[in-house]
């Protein structure tokens, strides 16, 4: 009796896909936003809230 290959679904297929092209994309972000890791982004994060809050303070007065 032959074995039967199981062929891959289209829905998996679709979500490789889908993560390929977001990975892509993120790879792209961070060269344009010249962030290289995980931590860089976070400061970056953290250093962004910290310039909008000092701008919400002032503008509030």
């Amino acid at each position: 009796m032959a074995k039967r290959t199981s062929q891959p679904d289209d829905t998996d297929t679709y979500q490789l896909y889908d993560q390929l092209d977001r990975l892509e994309e993120l790879l792209e972000d961070m060269a344009a936003l010249n962030v290289q890791s995980n931590i860089e982004a976070e400061a970056r994060i953290a250093e962004l809230n910290a310039r909008i809050d000092a701008l919400e303070d002032t503008s509030g007065e």
